[in-house]
């Protein structure tokens, strides 16, 4: 048992392991009453650590081995995945309360839920019972938008119906289009205003469905009317401004509240300061091949200097991922200045998008991984993954290093900034 051995080629010596070890009891007995509390003590080590905590000591030792994996690396360094919700549908909308620590969800399925990211036991939201059968019977789209907004505010909506008059027991068909949109208050489970009127019918209802969008501050909402984008006080319950031919795939305010960005699907981005109504800039030629391409989305950075559109390219756009490399591809983001309308990156990727607190970082989907990009050099910084369908929310945290995605896998996702 003691003895020494010595390598034939090297000539270090070695020292015999002595014997009857667990090892050589496993090895010697083979049977399944010695593998099996072996097995459930590495399956309760893997539950009480975690499968990451793992991962990073498996690959902490193959550091102190020397041992070197030769698979290629990822090109960009991932977020670490701090919690995984799961839920029953797929992610319509996400938002941060003001002021606290907490996040709205809602689902496709209209259900209402509450976390705090911060908590220990994430795992467990709660769902918020709220009563939102509010809507006309006469509805005839299928589907509602829901939209999540600033101090745990809701929007349903909007609903459509036609607006009819009765004149003398008998029912007539009025023109346009009645519009009808929601505002709840999550927090205190109390509805707080709905807003009902008819609206112009020139291309199609396809047109009037976009989801609304609320005010930094809690008081205005803007929704679009065939093309038209329309601004409501909350407050007064009335309308506040009309931005005429300028909505179309996308609307957004910026976080502070002092801008507003719309974009139309044939490529004009307009630029409108929210407190006056006055229309800062306009810039037509957003789009790479009007033939075949469009717009879909646009979003705005915190201070309203840069904003990035999502633009569809049909049959294909060439764009320059770097100084070495050209791709075509079929969904780019596009990053440009407000004042100048002068492009500053063009990338694959493709809505949602959301520029960090700080507006130096813009995340956004590709598949279903999402990449964060460095807005001032262009150079993609961190690929998030983990999500098996495409995201369709995205919100940073107050500081910028926490990310909460919300994806069509019916999965919210928090990571966290490396170091």
């Amino acid at each position: 048992p003691d003895s020494e051995l010595k390598c034939s080629t090297c000539g270090k010596s070695f020292i015999k392991a002595p014997p009857h070890t667990f090892l050589d009891k496993v090895r010697n007995r083979n049977s399944a009453r010695t593998m099996l509390p072996a097995m459930i003590v590495i399956l309760c080590l893997l539950f009480a650590f975690g499968t990451e905590k793992w991962v990073e000591i498996f690959e902490a030792a193959k550091s102190i081995a020397g041992i070197v994996d030769e698979r290629p690396k990822d090109p960009y360094p991932n977020w670490k995945s701090k919690a995984v919700l799961e839920f029953e549908n797929h992610i319509s909308s996400m938002s941060w309360i003001e002021n606290s620590n907490q996040v709205l969800v809602i689902t496709d399925s209209s259900d209402v839920y509450i976390f705090n990211p911060v908590d220990p036991h994430v795992q467990d939201p709660k769902k918020v019972a709220l009563d939102l059968k509010v809507f006309d019977e006469r509805r005839f789209f299928p589907g509602v938008y829901f939209t999540l907004g600033p101090k745990g505010l809701l929007v349903v909506g909007p609903v459509f119906s036609r607006p009819t008059i009765k004149i003398d027991g008998r029912v007539y068909r009025e023109e346009g289009i009645r519009l009808r949109l929601d505002i709840w208050d999550i927090l205190n489970r109390k509805h707080i205003r709905t807003i009902d009127t008819v609206i112009k019918d020139k291309s199609g209802y396809g047109s009037l469905r976009q989801p609304s969008k609320i005010h930094s501050d809690g008081k205005l909402i803007v929704f679009l009317d065939d093309g038209d984008l329309r601004v409501w006080n909350l407050i007064t319950g009335k309308e506040q401004f009309i931005f005429p031919g300028t909505g179309g795939v996308g609307f957004s305010f910026n976080e502070r509240g002092t801008h507003l960005a719309s974009f139309t699907r044939k490529g004009t981005l307009s630029i409108w300061d929210i407190t006056t109504g006055k229309k800062i800039n306009e810039f037509a030629d957003c789009l790479h091949n009007p033939e075949w391409g469009s717009g879909r989305g646009v979003a705005l950075s915190p201070d309203g200097s840069k904003v990035a559109l999502a633009l569809y390219g049909g049959h294909g756009i060439s764009v320059n991922t770097n100084s070495d490399n050209i791709q075509t591809v079929t969904w780019v983001i596009q990053i440009r200045e407000t004042k100048t309308g002068k492009i500053l990156h063009n990338l694959p990727g493709h809505t949602p998008m959301r520029f960090s607190p700080d507006g130096t970082l813009l995340a956004f989907g590709n598949g279903p991984q999402i990449r964060i990009q460095n807005v001032l050099s262009g150079e993609i910084q961190y690929e998030v993954k983990g999500h098996i369908r495409n995201p369709t929310s995205l919100i940073f945290g107050k500081d910028g290093k926490t990310l909460i995605s919300g994806s069509k896998d019916g999965s919210v996702r928090i990571w966290k900034k490396p170091d």
